[in-house]
């Protein structure tokens, strides 16, 4: 199989000819986003995504073993740039108000792409990921198609922020980088 075949992967979309990639994604697809993101508290988000199949953010490798729902088999399109890198070089100089937190403070999550699945995957803490709200707060601002994608809170644990996911209908505090 030719996605078996391309093991572990590194670098841009642009490094395995996207014309071959996007002949796999569905078209329909080809205008949603991939990202991460960070819950602050009170239904705000911040949010750092990239359309699909970007060459300056989009990386291509085989699944992660994130836990016993990944598909390590299936090729993945991924955010390439990590939360703590966003986090201490972009967001502490947007967000004053955060210094003193750490990357990890807040309940964050990411939006991948799994190839084979045609699915996109909202990675997230179980809470977070429990409020309807947020979920379809997330899949509106990622463009995700209705029934195009999966939700998995098995790897982001859960922090003080969401108590306040309740208080307030989601609201988007939205930094798009990558557009």
């Amino acid at each position: 199989m030719l996605i078996k075949g391309l093991g572990r992967v590194e670098g841009t979309v642009e490094d395995l000819q996207p014309v071959n990639l996007k002949q796999l994604i569905p078209i329909e697809l080809l205008n949603s986003f991939i990202g991460i993101y960070w819950h602050v508290g009170k239904g705000k988000f911040i949010i750092y995504k990239a359309p699909l199949l970007d060459a300056k953010y989009a990386v291509v490798e085989m699944g992660q073993d994130y836990d016993e729902q990944s598909n390590t088999d299936d090729l993945q399109i991924d955010y390439n740039v990590f939360h703590m890198d966003i986090w201490y070089e972009d967001v502490l100089k947007k967000y004053p108000e955060f210094t003193g937190c750490e990357f990890d403070y807040f309940s964050r999550g990411r939006i991948l792409y799994e190839v084979q699945q045609k699915k996109f995957v909202i990675y997230g803490s179980k809470k977070l990921l429990n409020s309807a709200k947020a979920v379809e707060f997330l899949a509106q601002e990622f463009a995700l198609p209705e029934g195009g994608f999966l939700v998995n809170d098995k790897i982001y644990k859960d922090k003080d922020d969401v108590r306040s996911l309740g208080e307030r209908e989601s609201a988007g505090v939205s930094v798009e980088d990558g557009e």
